[in-house]
């Protein structure tokens, strides 16, 4: 009852008329944030995100933003679980070892929120498809865990100008950083990485003992 009370106070919002009565209820506690309310609702349902990689960083993220309503997602990952996996990707289960991850990410996003469109892409993301994949979208969130990964995603999103949130973590230790990448006033994705990327960048390279240290495999999460 009291959940429908504060749907019904929202539903008089003109920004959330796009939204189904379920939505404003499943949202109800978004909506009267002041931070979002409905005008941001209505942007995140109406936003399209990739996330590669449906790894460690993937299964944080998926069920916020599934969660939180952004109505698009994709998941790019060519990998299956390992029993490994399970003690820090909580969206799988020790029944579903050996299938893709993909896959049973796309189904934990559409079971939790019916309202999202989900898209799962069984395949490694390279230089020869990285365009066609990512292009589109509003954002791209890259955890995969590997170097050579993020550098192609870095590359492509700077020719698409494609805004790209990257995030890794190690043991104890993590980093996440927004890259408005092919806009002159923002850092590529490769500066972060250690290395200079093919396009012009206003933001001086990292010094070398820090390059050093984000070159080590140790340096990425795993999955």
């Amino acid at each position: 009852m009291r959940r429908r009370r504060a749907a019904a106070g929202v539903r008089k919002h003109r920004a959330v008329t796009d939204l189904s009565e379920d939505e404003l209820e499943r949202y109800a506690r978004h909506i009267v944030l002041p931070q979002v309310g409905g005008v941001g609702q209505r942007k995140l349902k109406a936003a399209s995100i990739v996330v590669v990689g449906a790894g460690g960083i993937g299964s944080a993220v998926l069920p916020a933003m599934a969660g939180a309503g952004v109505g698009r997602l994709t998941i790019i990952d060519d990998d299956i679980i390992d029993r490994t996996n399970l003690q820090r990707q909580p969206i799988f289960r020790d029944d579903q070892i050996g299938q893709p991850k993909a896959v049973l990410a796309s189904e934990f996003v559409r079971n939790l929120n019916p309202y999202v469109e989900v898209e799962a892409v069984q395949q490694r993301l390279t230089a020869e498809n990285a365009e066609t994949l990512l292009s589109g979208y509003d954002l791209v969130l890259d955890g995969c865990d590997n170097f050579a990964t993020r550098l192609v995603v870095g590359d492509t999103l700077t020719r698409l100008h494609i805004p790209l949130v990257s995030a890794a973590a190690v043991q104890f230790q993590g980093q996440v950083g927004l890259f408005r990448v092919g806009r002159p006033t923002g850092p590529a994705i490769a500066a972060s990485s250690g290395t200079l990327s093919t396009a012009t960048i206003a933001t001086p390279a990292p010094n070398r003992a820090c390059s050093e240290r984000l070159r080590r495999p140790s340096a990425v999460s795993r999955r």
